[in-house]
């Protein structure tokens, strides 16, 4: 396998950073990883419950001594969860297919 630099784009449910609990931590510290030795592009869906700067921010500045951010560029698509009784029912739903 050649150790070409390749261009990914990372596509998330949640803002992997800044990383407060098990899953952002694991993919933050994959998208690190892979940023190290290919062009990292990300999409992340960001909820109420997270500021949109706020993960957006930490992906898009470089690092403490590297010359480039470690992502290069850094989609934060806003989404609202549903509320109220049927709001389970509804994401339930939303995952299934009639065929």
């Amino acid at each position: 396998m050649s150790p070409q630099r390749l261009t990914i784009l990372y596509v998330s449910q949640m803002p992997a950073s800044p990383p407060r609990f098990g899953a952002q931590a694991r993919m933050h510290g994959l998208m690190t990883q892979l940023a190290r030795q290919h062009d990292l592009s990300a999409v992340m869906l960001v909820d109420d419950e997270f500021d949109i700067e706020e993960c957006r921010r930490p992906l898009a500045q470089a690092a403490p001594g590297a010359a480039v951010a470690f992502v290069a560029s850094v989609l934060a698509v806003p989404v609202r969860c549903p509320a109220g009784p049927g709001a389970r029912a509804l994401v339930v739903t939303r995952g299934c297919s009639r065929r």
